[in-house]
């Protein structure tokens, strides 16, 4: 099984894993999972389902509920947000980047996501 993802219910990038990430973009790794049962799961994600410590892969817990995605630092600034709807699947599979979107940290960004990027990158 290769690598894959979830594009994060906030800002819209996928969650990615230390091999797709660089100083600018390190925030993208750690993520937040609110299930529809209450469950939060938390942590980095590894590229291939796992998150944080938990025991769950994410491609199995999705067959059993519903769950929202967020980077840790989109969730917070959301004010930690609970479930708000189902993650969508990340076509880049959170790893295989496409330079003139979401490889480097402002290109082909939408404009609604643009300040929130920015603010994310900024921290630290």
């Amino acid at each position: 099984m290769g690598f894959f993802s979830w594009k994060c219910n906030k800002c819209g990038f996928s969650l990615r894993s230390e091999y797709s990430t660089d100083d600018a973009t390190e925030w993208m790794k750690y993520g937040v999972v609110a299930t529809d049962d209450g469950q939060l799961l938390q942590g980095e994600y590894d590229g291939y389902g796992k998150i944080g410590e938990a025991e769950a892969n994410l491609a199995v817990l999705e067959e059993r509920v519903a769950f929202s995605l967020y980077h840790e630092k989109c969730w917070e600034k959301a004010g930690r947000p609970l479930f708000i709807g189902d993650a969508p699947y990340a076509e880049d599979q959170g790893f295989f980047l496409n330079d003139n979107e979401d490889s480097l940290p402002f290109g082909g960004i939408a404009s609604a996501n643009l300040s929130l990027r920015q603010e994310n990158n900024k921290e630290e």
